[in-house]
């Protein structure tokens, strides 16, 4: 369990503690060290070079600064669900999670031109998973090699209580009890197919949260 402090960092400390994803940082580099070139060159070249050196880097800034702010926003919606939740809460961290059928290709084209980045994604093999004493958040955590490092929280629903600041949600109508894993089928409205979401640690916590008398999948179905 951790305190109300959860993904409590500001702007600032963010900046100062995280990284830009690989795929972003290197054509970040790669247009700083231009702009620099460019500004430094124009001793010997002219002021046609610094202008270009100062507009490249105006550019370059903008988006480094537009691609941390993005990022800001997703992490500190986690902490603003979690700091909103009415009740009892637990937190789990770096959960083993596989969505296998979760394509947003099933969401459809209709949908993916509609919503566009909002669309919910599951495609994540990470979670930080909170539990509360009405809904699941999925707060999920690309890994590999990415251009997104966090991702925005889900929330996973057996009737129609939510958590303030909940955007992404979808039903949960049925799971599975696996010796090494639970599987939650789960309906979302932004999916043509039932998305089964395998979580593959702190199982045991998992099926003690489905199977509590408060919230037990029968009694909602």
């Amino acid at each position: 369990m951790l305190p109300d402090g959860y993904r409590n960092k500001t702007s600032m400390e963010f900046w100062k503690s995280e990284r830009l994803p690989f795929l972003l940082a290197i054509p970040f580099f790669f247009g700083f060290g231009v702009s620099g070139f460019l500004i430094i060159s124009s001793f010997q070249k002219g002021p046609g070079n610094l202008i270009g050196g100062l507009f490249f880097l105006g550019c370059v800034s903008t988006g480094y600064i537009l691609c941390f702010s993005s990022m800001y926003r997703i992490y500190r919606k986690g902490h603003l669900m979690f700091s909103s939740i009415k009740g009892n809460k637990r937190i789990l961290t770096d959960i083993k999670i596989y969505n296998g059928n979760a394509d947003p290709k099933f969401a459809g084209y209709g949908k993916l031109l509609d919503k566009g980045l909002s669309l919910p994604i599951y495609e994540f093999d990470k979670a930080d998973i909170i539990l509360t004493d009405y809904s699941m958040i999925l707060l999920g955590i690309p890994g590999g090699l990415t251009t997104i490092k966090y991702l925005a929280p889900i929330e996973l629903v057996f009737n129609d209580l939510l958590t303030d600041y909940s955007s992404k949600r979808a039903k949960i109508i049925d799971y599975e009890d696996n010796s090494d894993r639970v599987i939650l089928h789960v309906n979302d409205d932004n999916y043509k197919k039932t998305i089964k979401i395998n979580i593959k640690s702190e199982t045991e916590i998992i099926k003690q949260w489905l199977t509590a008398g408060h919230l037990h999948l029968n009694q909602t179905l």
